[in-house]
């Protein structure tokens, strides 16, 4: 039985849904088998994903006007008062600090929230991925955003020469703080931004 889940790649404003099948066979590494029957926030589903982001925009739809205008409200209305109220940097670092996920949540004016993610080796290949501002629902769909983001940034098998045995350490410990313990994932405490 295959797995669907969804990648959502964000630039600008747009945000665009790509579905991808995960074969069982995949499922089977080990990582899939740590992550399988973990709490809620693992390795988000379709179903689970919030609806907000699930939208059938075309990247380039619109004129270049129109998208410009949407660019400056993004930034009027998520952007600036995410910067202006947010909670603070939570961060997950493993134990040989070679891996790090953070993420920062705000309230907005509106009763939405926002919330941006950033996830990188800090060893090997030196990988990461980031995400802008991005308004939800709620603080609980920030959270559940954040998590599928880093999971499957450090889900994917890194290949190549420049994979250190660090690296790859780094991301079995990565992928057990992101999937919690027995009550699930627990938000780390604020940090200072450096």
């Amino acid at each position: 039985m295959d797995v669907e889940f969804v990648e959502v790649v964000a630039v600008e404003t747009h945000r665009v849904p790509r579905c991808h099948k995960v074969p069982s066979s995949a499922t089977d590494s080990a990582e899939q088998r740590l992550l399988a029957g973990r709490s809620p926030g693992s390795l988000v589903r379709e179903s689970q994903f919030p609806s907000c982001l699930l939208t059938n925009e075309s990247l380039f739809a619109g004129n270049l006007e129109d998208r410009i205008a949407e660019f400056r409200t993004w930034c009027e209305t998520v952007r600036d008062p995410a910067k202006a109220h947010s909670e603070g940097l939570r961060r997950l670092e493993t134990a040989n600090r070679r891996a790090v996920a953070e993420y920062e949540i705000a309230p907005l004016p509106d009763g939405r929230f926002a919330v941006r993610v950033s996830c990188a080796y800090r060893s090997g290949t030196m990988g990461g991925m980031s995400s802008p501002w991005t308004a939800m629902k709620s603080r609980e769909d920030c959270v559940a955003y954040f998590l599928h983001l880093a999971q499957r940034h450090f889900v994917q098998e890194q290949t190549g020469r420049q994979i250190s045995d660090s690296q790859h350490v780094a991301r079995r410990q990565m992928l057990q703080l992101l999937n919690g313990g027995l009550f699930g994932f627990i938000e780390p405490a604020c940090c200072e931004n450096d």
